[in-house]
C-alpha cells in the first residue's frame, strides 16, 4: 500500500512536469545564465523578502569569489526570463560532507508579481535538471514559511515534497524555516521513461 502511494505521488509529478514544458513555452519562459551583475542583484534584493535578500546576495557574494578562484563550492544557479524581463532565480547546491547521494535546493527568487502557475513552472524546471542531469536520490529543501509574506510553502506541498520538521521564528520573529524533502529516485525513473521514448520518436 505504501509504496502504491509513493507510486502515485511520482505519478503526478512527472503529470505536471510534462504540462509544465508546453506551459513555459506558451509563456515565453528562458533559462539563462547566473552573471550575478547588477541587473540580477537588484532583482534578488528587491524580490525576496527583507533579511533573507540580505542572506542570498552574501551567500551569492561569496559563490562569486569561489568562481573567480576556480573553487567548486556546489553552487550550480541559473535565471529565468520572460520575454526580456527578469523574472526568477533557481538553482542546487550540493554539500561535501552529506551522503553522495543528496541534494539540496538552492535559493529560489521569484518576482512577486508572477503567478504561482509561473513559479511552479520555474521549480519544476530545476527539478527536470536534477532528474536528468545528476544523480542524487534525495533532494531537501529548507523553505521560508511565513505564509502571510509568500505561497511558496503551499507550492513546494503542491508539488508532493514532505514536510519534516519546522524551525520556528528562524528568520524571525513568526518566520519558520520547514525542511522538506522529495524523493528523486523514483520520480527519476518514471520520468526517464516517460521521455526518452518521446525523444526517439522525434
Amino acid at each position: 500500500m505504501e509504496q502504491q502511494f509513493k507510486d502515485r505521488r511520482a505519478e503526478l509529478l512527472v503529470q505536471k512536469m510534462r504540462r509544465t514544458e508546453r506551459f513555459m513555452r506558451h509563456q515565453q519562459l528562458e533559462k539563462t545564465a547566473v552573471s550575478f551583475g547588477d541587473e540580477q542583484l537588484e532583482f534578488i534584493e528587491h524580490a525576496m523578502v527583507d533579511g533573507l535578500n540580505e542572506d542570498t546576495i552574501r551567500t551569492i557574494e561569496f559563490h562569486r569569489r569561489c568562481l573567480a578562484a576556480g573553487i567548486d563550492n556546489g553552487r550550480h544557479y541559473w535565471c529565468f526570463k520572460q520575454g526580456e524581463q527578469l523574472i526568477g532565480m533557481s538553482g542546487y547546491h550540493y554539500r561535501l560532507w552529506d551522503p553522495k547521494s543528496i541534494v539540496w535546493g538552492g535559493w529560489f527568487v521569484a518576482d512577486q508579481d508572477v503567478s504561482p502557475l509561473v513559479k511552479m513552472a520555474m521549480l519544476l524546471d530545476t527539478l527536470k535538471v536534477l532528474l536528468e542531469e545528476t544523480n542524487y536520490e534525495e533532494l531537501y529543501i529548507e523553505v521560508f514559511a511565513d505564509t502571510t509574506q509568500s505561497n511558496i510553502l503551499n507550492i513546494y506541498h503542491s508539488l508532493q515534497f514532505t514536510s519534516l520538521g519546522r524551525f520556528e521564528s528562524f528568520y524571525g520573529p513568526q518566520q519558520d524555516m520547514v525542511v522538506m524533502k522529495l524523493e528523486l529516485a523514483e520520480v527519476r525513473a518514471l520520468w526517464l521513461n516517460t521521455t526518452r521514448p518521446l525523444e526517439r520518436v522525434q
